[in-house]
């Protein structure tokens, strides 16, 4: 930082060409020349403290003074600029010399040219293509008609300079002092097109990347480009003023989804919620044979229903070892209604009936439809084979279902028949039981008929004697 030479035991100089002051060790004014009263307005400065005038403190100058790449201490006062600098080599034990060098000028002409930068603005319309395949023929040309006429009637409050890029996008050149009055009327162009009548099931939304500070068009131009990618990065419906090192962020009411393929989540989100809305019922599947990955998203999208106040059901047949202990917690929690494949296709099968020929004729074939597993009607039942057993096999506590389904061959072992009953893998009259412990007893005969199935395809009726 450049300093003033002041030589030893000098006083403060008359005739010296800025305002000057000697301040003591101790952060008092010891003498000040005349020009002083240009600083503060008033005289008698003398005894007074240093820092309660500047709100500079003694040590900050003289730290200033010892670096070379120190930032110039300026202050305001009495609508003036002064810049502060002191001796050379100052000493903290020995009295200093303060210079308030007037830089209200320079000030000025800096900032005269800094509101004559020209600023560039990119501006993206989220999500073109999508919104353009999702609106009908006739709407499908208003829609941008519209965002255009707001967009370059929103450029032109500016005195700002907009060409389109491409169908869905457009460079905007602006002054600083206009992009001033764009930031802090905080892009009120989102709000403007958010509110454009899309015919679909999602609005239309605006991403905009703003480059300030820039010594040249190019640097301008790649930084604006970077605050756009990062406005796109971010869902989009938003601007991002990118100022040097500085990033500021405005709008993002919509939390609309990220361009390049990086993924359609506000699409998603907004066409889930209306099936989900137009919905009594969902399904929801995952892979064959789920891993922890699928349950979660499974329970997530459960969560999701249930929020919507729709029935929702997981549909779950086998499940890896590794989702043994959380599939078993979520069923025993009770939360989640967890079904088996033929109770998912019963309630689809329900519901399309229902829909096609009325509730009466839809609960008519439900109906029948159980008849194969809760009548002893041997006509309904004449394809599953039955075994006969004896009464006393099931009275009190019982068979263990693993025991019984060894003793039916429908596992090699009992190790076999727990694991397979652990993952859903058996059921008793269409009910699916995960309890390895289970107990068939007298209670879970209809008529003295049960009907055990093992996985999708295999049924076995126990008959008793």
């Amino acid at each position: 930082m450049e300093q003033r030479q002041v030589t030893e035991n000098s006083s403060v100089n008359e005739y010296l060409a800025d305002p000057a002051c000697i301040l003591a060790p101790d952060g008092c004014i010891k003498a000040a020349n005349a020009l002083m009263k240009d600083v503060f307005a008033y005289e008698g400065i003398a005894e007074q403290n240093f820092f309660a005038l500047t709100g500079v403190k003694r040590k900050t100058l003289v730290a200033a003074a010892r670096d070379e790449e120190a930032e110039e201490i300026e202050i305001e006062r009495n609508s003036q600029s002064f810049v502060l600098r002191t001796n050379n080599d100052p000493k903290d034990d020995e009295d200093i010399y303060v210079y308030f060098i007037n830089v209200t000028e320079r000030d000025t002409l800096r900032e005269e040219r800094k509101q004559e930068q020209v600023c560039i603005l990119y501006i993206s319309i989220d999500n073109y293509d999508e919104m353009m395949s999702s609106t009908t023929e006739d709407s499908r040309l208003a829609v941008p008609t519209e965002v255009d006429r707001i967009v370059r009637k929103w450029a032109s409050q500016y005195d700002a300079s907009i060409d389109s890029i491409e169908a869905d996008s457009y460079m905007m050149t602006v002054y600083r002092r206009d992009a001033d009055r764009i930031i802090e009327s905080r892009f009120s162009v989102l709000d403007d097109v958010r509110k454009i009548d899309t015919k679909v099931d999602f609005p239309v939304s605006l991403s905009i990347g703003m480059a300030l500070g820039m010594k040249s068009l190019k640097s301008a131009k790649e930084l604006a480009e970077a605050a756009l990618e990062l406005a796109l990065g971010r869902g989009g419906d938003q601007a991002v003023v990118k100022n040097g090192d500085r990033t500021h962020y405005y709008g993002g009411k919509l939390q609309s989804l990220e361009k390049n393929n990086k993924g359609k989540s506000r699409i998603i989100a907004h066409a889930l919620k209306q099936l989900i809305l137009e919905s009594s019922k969902i399904v929801i599947m995952g892979h064959r044979w789920p891993d922890m990955d699928c349950f979660g998203s499974a329970i997530g999208a459960y969560k999701i229903c249930r929020y919507y106040e729709r029935d929702a059901y997981i549909v779950i047949d086998n499940y890896n070892e590794a989702l043994q202990t959380v599939y078993t917690q979520a069923v025993e929690t009770e939360n989640y209604n967890i079904i088996n494949s033929d109770k998912a296709k019963e309630i689809l099968g329900y519901e399309v009936t229902k829909l096609v020929h009325g509730e009466k004729a839809a609960q008519e074939a439900l109906e029948a439809s159980r008849k194969v597993f809760t009548s002893g009607n041997a006509a309904a039942a004449e394809n599953i084979p039955s075994v006969e057993m004896e009464r006393s096999v099931f009275e009190g506590e019982g068979i263990g279902l693993a025991a019984l389904a060894k003793e039916l061959k429908l596992v090699g072992s009992n190790s076999e028949a727990f694991r397979m009953i652990e993952q859903g893998g058996f059921k008793i009259n269409d009910e699916k039981v995960v309890d390895r412990k289970h107990q068939v007893t007298l209670e879970d005969f209809n008529d003295d008929k049960i009907i055990i199935q093992k996985g999708k395809k295999k049924f076995i009726a126990v008959v008793l004697k």
